[in-house]
């Protein structure tokens, strides 16, 4: 296990990290020495040797976890464990209600075992609904996250952080959430690993998630040479942006898109020393000439080609046997039918043999596709004994290779003709002093010519036997009716890597390295900034992308024309929950708003999914013209998913003529009166009073919806007095009745 995952300075004090219950981050490092030494020189000294002691005792802890947290006298006594390394030592503490609760409540704590500090808390609950209100701006939140900030972190750590410049809005890990995260300084450098982070539930103002990390004992040694940003950042451009095809899901639905991106060869951004290479996970520079080269697996003489029918148990245990080099009979066989419109039939066999005193256990196990007649997954296991530092393994690097090769053409023929091998793998090449007793070969799917991202295959082989030990792949059954975009892309590799340096750009920060949660060097490296994280570059438009295909450029940009608009806080927090795109930064509240924007918006703003398969032509009393119009609309999902909810109908369109034109502020308050769930009141047959000057003017069908709203407070008259029904809506004024919609439940 390395000290330092690999896109740790670009990703660092994660939200998704601070949900982890708490005995997965119980190994946390301790927090024992706040300010940090920086020297001139080259060396550290080892981590001590034997355990740290604990000396907070287990009742200690917990009551440090009540002093500084509201925990419900209901959910009674924690599940207790606690983690001592040769670094630190740490109580975790989990607290939950009973699973049949309808709000089930959890709540984790992590306490230094040696002086007290809190280093991890969570807080999360069932409750659906909650996570969809947004009742707290960003500066609002961040002013909840500074108060936890002085009551939780030491003094004496506080003077040693910086806050992390982040322009994003809200975290979507488990629900809408603010994130705010303070770095460590060492100098005038930052230290990867180490800091605070809190997270600020958007509904409920509440601090759910926070985080101490703070490497004991450490000595930052300054480099006899440090490379200039200019330096950094000409040897940074190096680094090789591969083309690819990359797979994003859609927010908010089930729909998924393949995209022409650029990638790095590696993989990530990753970190450079202060000689401008590219180090891996341990610290050691990058061989990018090496990991370039590839070998595409040739095609089988012979197409393959999927059998008549399944196969039945009798000619896929036949399959299984010839893959696995089985001779006996399995001593386990299952059969699965799963998926959803599409069943995926399987067969699974497997042997297991017993340790006696003449050989050791071993286990294997074949899955075979029933419809294609082919392996989706083999592996052999026994015990092996790793290879002595220095000893010559048996079956080289460049045979393994071949033998993989020549599994994939005869076990997978489907995908021979479209993979390509890494002749030179990080993973399975055996260097170091770990020897593992097997190879790992890396194959990548390829199309039209380019590498498809995170679609592989990777055959295990056994470097003293050269037997196949296993077989597993990453998305191949799943790409054979996918249509990928044009290979065509719009901007360089050179202008991808331009992007990145201009919008996140490289700093120099310190970095632990190490192995089995030890780190036994710390570097000062050139590294992505913690301002975004960008995952890879769109390479059709030159857009920076996020890990779900979000342009960072504009989910950064905040509205620039609302200052002073009356539904500003609304607006902000509206467009902070993804409800709201922006055109060039601009929200434009005083332009109408469109009835397409407006389908779209409220159900975004409900939490509601878009409905891709409404049956526009079989709704009831919807004119063929309708039909045709609403189906073809770029928002075609968002009114099917609206009219399937109940909170458009069909009638509604009767003189809506331009599905891109206005809305009438009465029609709006009807749909905003079915979206609370107030439909059946809103059309009974009594009339509900109102107080506008111009209530005659409200037509009838629209009446009850209107008072409804007023009622509620949710719109109010001008200074005349008046509703202004047929008027149409601006953007600005359906900004604060959708943001009043979705806070009323």
């Amino acid at each position: 296990m390395q000290h330092r995952t690999k896109g740790a300075v670009a990703g660092l004090l994660v939200s998704a990290i601070l949900m982890l219950p708490a005995s997965a981050l119980a190994m946390t490092e301790s927090a024992t020495d706040p300010m940090p030494t920086v020297v001139n020189g080259t060396s550290k000294e080892p981590p001590a040797e034997g355990l740290v002691a604990v000396k907070v005792t287990r009742d200690e802890a917990i009551a440090i976890a009540k002093k500084h947290f509201a925990i419900p006298a209901d959910l009674g006594e924690p599940n207790v464990s606690t983690q001592q390394s040769r670094t630190g030592a740490s109580w975790a503490m989990d607290w939950q209600s009973p699973s049949k609760s309808a709000d089930q409540v959890f709540i984790s704590v992590i306490v230094d075992a040696v002086n007290g500090n809190v280093l991890h808390y969570s807080y999360s609950k069932n409750q659906p609904d909650a996570a969809l209100q947004l009742s707290y701006t960003r500066d609002e939140a961040k002013a909840v996250a500074e108060e936890w900030l002085a009551k939780l972190v030491p003094a004496e750590y506080r003077t040693a952080l910086r806050m992390i410049d982040s322009p994003m809005g809200v975290s979507y890990y488990g629900g809408s959430a603010y994130e705010f995260a303070w770095m460590r300084m060492a100098g005038e450098h930052g230290v990867a690993q180490d800091g605070v982070s809190f997270t600020v539930d958007a509904s409920t103002g509440q601090m759910v998630g926070y985080r101490l990390n703070w490497q004991a004992d450490t000595t930052f040694v300054l480099p006899e040479k440090l490379l200039s940003r200019a330096e950094a950042e000409a040897a940074y451009r190096k680094q090789p942006m591969v083309l690819q095809y990359m797979e994003f899901a859609k927010r908010g639905t089930d729909e998924r898109e393949w995209r022409l991106v650029y990638q790095p060869l590696t993989g990530q951004f990753e970190e450079m020393d202060q000689s401008g290479n590219l180090i891996d996970w341990d610290g050691k520079p990058v061989d990018l000439t090496r990991l370039s080269e590839y070998s595409a697996v040739p095609a089988p003489a012979k197409p393959y080609k999927a059998p008549a029918k399944p196969l039945s148990q009798e000619e896929a245990l036949a399959v299984a046997k010839a893959i696995s080099g089985q001779k006996s009979e399995p001593t386990s066989s299952n059969y699965s039918e799963n998926g959803e419109s599409e069943k995926r039939l399987a067969w699974e066999f497997s042997w297991f043999t017993e340790a006696t005193e003449d050989q050791s256990y071993s286990n294997s196990s074949v899955q075979i596709d029933a419809a294609t007649g082919l392996v989706t997954n083999f592996y052999a296991w026994s015990e092996q004994e790793p290879f002595a530092k220095g000893e010559k393994a048996p079956v080289s690097l460049a045979d393994a290779q071949a033998k993989a090769v020549e599994f994939i053409r005869s076990a997978r023929p489907d995908l021979a003709g479209n993979l390509r091998m890494e002749l030179f793998d990080r993973y399975g090449s055996r260097e170091g002093d770990y020897q593992p007793p097997s190879y790992s070969i890396g194959f990548q799917f390829m199309k039209n010519g380019l590498p498809v991202a995170n679609r592989e295959a990777r055959v295990e082989i056994d470097a003293r036997s050269g037997e196949v030990r296993g077989f597993w792949s990453s998305g191949l059954e799943d790409l054979s009716k996918v249509e990928f975009p044009s290979a065509k892309a719009g901007i360089t590799a050179e202008e991808a890597m331009k992007v990145f340096l201009e919008n996140q750009g490289i700093a120099s920060v310190w970095s632990s390295f190490g192995e089995y949660g030890e780190a036994t060097q710390t570097m000062l490296v050139w590294a992505p900034s913690t301002r975004l994280s960008i995952q890879t570059i769109d390479a059709t438009s030159g857009a920076p992308l996020d890990w779900e295909g979000r342009n960072l450029i504009e989910a950064t940009r905040r509205p620039t024309d609302i200052a002073g608009h009356f539904a500003e806080r609304e607006i902000e927090l509206l467009w902070a929950r993804g409800v709201f795109d922006l055109k060039d930064g601009k929200f434009n509240p005083n332009e109408a708003v469109s009835v397409e924007d407006l389908a779209r918006w409220i159900i975004l703003a409900r939490g509601l999914r878009p409905f891709y398969a409404y049956d526009f032509y079989g709704a009831r009393g919807l004119k063929a013209e309708a039909a045709t119009e609403l189906s073809t609309n770029s928002a075609s999902a968002y009114f099917g998913a609206a009219m399937q909810n109940g909170i458009i109908l069909p009638e509604d369109f009767e003189g809506i003529e331009d599905l891109s034109g206005p809305i009438s502020r009465e029609l709006f308050a009807l749909w905003a009166s079915r979206a609370m769930g107030y439909g059946r009141i809103a059309t009974m047959g009594a009339k509900i009073e109102m107080a506008f000057a111009d209530k005659g003017q409200v037509s009838p069908k629209y009446a009850n919806a209107v008072a409804i709203l007023g009622g509620l407070g949710i719109v109010s008259a001008d200074v005349k007095g008046n509703f202004n029904p047929q008027r149409s809506l601006t953007r600005g004024e359906a900004a604060e009745i959708l943001f009043a919609t979705s806070v009323q439940r």
